[in-house]
């Protein structure tokens, strides 16, 4: 895959590290597949884009390794969620993809350190823009 372009690579001391080459022709397309695949484009359409007050969303655990799994690992950052809701939501989705979801709620800052030991792959971004930005898009049509 790294012959190809698929799969860029950089070294970080003795380790290489792989990673998806975005700039590649076919890249959104695996990268479409795969989700389907794993059941991330409905995690996203059914729980994520539901749950207000999301940041971002983060998949852990074994399938960031490339390694195939049962259970669907995600870290949820963001202030004040709605534990219930995601808690349902995510029964739901459990029933949709076949998989179970564990998922853990953290700030931006718990984000930081779980990262030091855990490997995490971005799934979902919130597309919210500041208030600020928002209040001076409605100055500058006034």
């Amino acid at each position: 895959m790294e012959k190809y372009g698929l799969l860029a690579t950089s070294l970080q001391g003795n380790k290489k590290l792989f990673f998806a080459n975005v700039k590649h022709p076919l890249f959104d397309d695996i990268n479409r597949i795969l989700k389907k695949y794993i059941g991330i484009d409905q995690i996203i359409d059914q729980l994520i884009i539901q749950v207000g007050g999301l940041r971002t969303a983060y998949l852990t655990g074994e399938f960031v390794y490339g390694n195939e799994s049962k259970i669907v690992n995600l870290a949820l950052v963001g202030e004040h969620l709605d534990q219930t809701l995601i808690k349902l939501l995510s029964m739901k989705v459990e029933r949709i993809i076949g998989r179970k979801i564990n998922y853990c709620i953290m700030t931006k800052d718990e984000l930081k350190l779980f990262k030091i030991n855990n490997p995490v792959l971005l799934i979902w971004k919130s597309e919210e823009i500041p208030i600020e930005k928002l209040l001076l898009r409605e100055k500058m049509r006034k």
